[in-house]
């Protein structure tokens, strides 16, 4: 199959990407007769529609404010130093049982991280100092490195949801979206790192309900969607209490039972262990 797709794109598309893993899979075992409509194969929109739409179209940084002001506030957001979150991870690839582990993270600003994952075999622990990244398990231990540094210090970041106009310098207000049957603005971000992600915005809340990223692979590219839910206010500031993330074929969502502000951690948690 993976030799079928790269004719296709050799012979149709100049060697691009333009079919791939996911046009027919859609992340499972067996592809669909019929796969349902998405972001990749929908017909584009009436021009007169989506130009009378733009034209009411809020500025970014109106949905920004907005969004700012829903979640507590910029003086809020500049009070937080640390983070403990507690609750279940359930992970699954969709061509086994789904598997749902104990989950603590602690958290420091600016980017320090340690997450703990109980599983079957014993304690594994992922963690970033702010320069290196590491692991360990029953497996051992060792350095995160390349793309998985990227990826780990990324998810480090301790105000890349709250402090968004830092995380996202370049921003423009796209269309407006359903996420979950509820009205978005959809928000074009170009992140620190480059990279062009969407943003959706809940219009009636104000929230960050979802963020998409086109995830880049040798055999082609694959959506990758972050969802954000259950939202409840811990130290004056709005959190998710639920995470879900997609990525063909894989998935997870976190449900945290306890989230915690500026309790006193141990700097020395998010090094490497050293036995």
């Amino acid at each position: 199959m993976i030799a079928m797709t790269r004719a296709i794109n050799k012979e149709n598309f100049s060697g691009n990407p333009a079919v791939t893993c996911y046009t027919c899979h859609r992340g499972r075992h067996n592809t669909e007769p019929l796969p349902t409509a998405d972001l990749a194969t929908t017909p584009a929109p009436d021009v007169t529609a989506t130009a009378t739409k733009s034209a009411a179209l809020p500025s970014a940084e109106e949905v920004i404010a907005r969004y700012i002001r829903a979640i507590g506030g910029d003086a809020a957001i500049r009070n937080l130093k640390t983070r403990t979150s507690r609750g279940t991870e359930m992970t699954t690839n969709r061509m086994t049982p789904p598997q749902t582990l104990p989950i603590e993270i602690l958290q420091a600003a600016p980017n320090k991280s340690l997450i703990a994952r109980n599983d079957p075999s014993g304690a594994a622990l992922e963690g970033f100092d702010g320069s290196k990244g590491w692991t360990k398990d029953a497996r051992g231990q060792r350095e995160i490195t390349g793309r998985e540094l990227a990826d780990v210090k990324r998810r480090a970041d301790f105000f890349r949801y709250l402090k968004i106009k830092e995380s996202y310098p370049q921003m423009r207000v796209l269309t407006t979206e359903k996420v979950r049957d509820r009205e978005a603005y959809v928000v074009g971000a170009t992140s620190r790192g480059d990279s062009r992600e969407k943003l959706y915005f809940d219009i009636e809340t104000g929230l960050l309900v979802r963020q998409f990223v086109v995830f880049k692979t040798a055999f082609g590219s694959i959506p990758e969607v972050t969802d954000f839910d259950d939202y409840r206010e811990v130290s004056g500031v709005k959190l998710p209490f639920t995470i879900s993330w997609s990525r063909p074929p894989f998935s997870w969502t976190l449900h945290f039972a306890e989230i915690r502000s500026n309790a006193i951690i141990d700097e020395s948690r998010f090094e490497p262990p050293t036995r």
